[in-house]
């Protein structure tokens, strides 16, 4: 049986709705195909907003922000003084990312403005904030979701610094079904007043001891 964060959220907004959810396992290349088939009624897959797909779904509110943060270790000196400044984080620094992530892309974009930033280049975003832990790297970027799974298998290591980007999460539903898409946005909305998408972020993602 399928568990996890948005398995459980399906749940959730289902018994809003008076429904009992259905999860249907489909590969993420053919989440929209399977939606304008009537194969499922929406989708709940870390989707992002995508502008051209605006005339055939109807996306939700984001329940979730997975944008790229800029995090520190814990023992780092000055971790408490340059919060407010990402360009003094940067300077003289060893930045640790995800190779060809949109991390990269953004630490890439980044050192362009900074005059001494150098860039290592890992694997996978885990290796890069467990760079970070070793000392290998003075700061890291990674996605939001990875370092609040980073930080919930090692806690008390790693904290956040800024959030760079802004990468929202949301549910799609057809076009052709305005009813249900209105029904889905009001569980939502049930859901974060209720406290329950926090609840579902700190219960699968974050680390309690996380910023």
């Amino acid at each position: 049986m399928p568990i996890g964060y948005e398995v459980e959220l399906a749940h959730d907004i289902a018994a809003q709705l008076g429904v009992r959810a259905q999860i249907v396992n489909i590969a993420f290349d053919s989440l929209y195909d399977a939606l304008q088939a009537d194969r499922v009624d929406a989708i709940i897959s870390g989707l992002s907003y995508d502008e051209r797909r605006t005339k055939e779904v109807i996306y939700s509110q984001p329940y979730f922000d997975a944008g790229q943060l800029l995090v520190l270790s814990t023992t780092a000196k000055d971790n408490t003084d340059e919060k407010s400044d990402v360009f003094r984080l940067l300077e003289n620094r060893r930045v640790a990312v995800e190779w060809g992530s949109t991390g990269d892309m953004k630490a890439r974009q980044l050192q362009s403005l900074v005059v001494r930033c150098s860039i290592l280049s890992y694997l996978s975003a885990e290796e890069a904030l467990a760079a970070l832990v070793h000392g290998e790297s003075d700061v890291a970027i990674a996605d939001a979701v990875s370092v609040y799974r980073f930080a919930a298998a090692h806690p008390g290591t790693i904290r956040v610094a800024q959030q760079l980007t802004e990468e929202p999460y949301v549910i799609a539903t057809s076009a052709r079904s305005p009813s249900l898409a209105k029904a889905i946005e009001a569980a939502l909305d049930t859901l974060k007043r209720t406290g329950t998408l926090d609840h579902l972020r700190d219960r699968w993602l974050t680390a309690t001891d996380l910023p």
